[in-house]
């Protein structure tokens, strides 16, 4: 079925079409651009069949942005859950953060210390258990419970947590610091001037 076709039948609307967009200066720049030639094309966008919860339609024009597609955001108001509660979210706002421990950067001797101290009842447990042979599943619910809380312990006490795009840079330093901010102002300064 052709993309247009399928649009119509449904009566979805492209959110860059929603809005009047003649004092929003980032509304319309395209969303694919080449240095090079100069050209630009509107090619990236968001659709919907509700134009009344869209609120917000913007293409993004980072500072830093390694690709030939600037990024576009759409703000809309979302019905979650059955209460039928409004949420007001924006596509790039609301970001996951998901972390991740990174062991490179670790404490090791004060987690091996953490986990040797606190581990040490747990195993004395389960060698009076084996001796016992009274082994039940809460009992075995119980002990891997009490494994899992101490390695977290150990976890969030030694070592750091990070997002999970992030990575450490040994190499940084504040020299690079100031380079950083001096070249986003240069870039800021000829984007204003119309990318000569």
């Amino acid at each position: 079925m052709h993309l247009i076709v399928f649009f119509s039948d449904n009566a979805f609307q492209r959110g860059d079409r929603l809005f009047t967009c003649n004092f929003i200066p980032l509304c319309n720049i395209g969303t694919y651009f080449n240095d090079n030639t100069g050209y630009e094309n509107v090619i990236d966008y968001f659709v919907t069949n509700d134009k009344c919860i869209v609120r917000n339609f913007e293409v993004l024009d980072p500072d830093i942005n390694y690709s030939d597609h600037r990024p576009i955001a759409i703000k809309c108001i979302c019905l979650t859950g059955k209460s039928g509660h409004v949420v007001d979210r924006s596509s790039h706002e609301d970001k996951m953060t998901i972390t991740q421990l990174c062991w490179d950067h670790a404490d090791l001797s004060l987690y091996y210390s953490i986990t040797g101290v606190n581990l040490q009842p747990v195993l004395d447990d389960i060698i009076q258990l084996e001796l016992s042979c009274s082994i039940t599943p809460v009992i075995i619910d119980d002990i891997y419970s009490r494994v899992l809380d101490i390695l977290h312990l150990a976890s969030d006490t030694a070592v750091p947590k990070c997002s999970k795009n992030f990575f450490y840079k040994f190499w940084w330093d504040e020299e690079l610091d100031i380079l950083k901010e001096d070249s986003i102002k240069s870039c800021r300064i000829w984007k204003a001037v119309g990318r000569p």
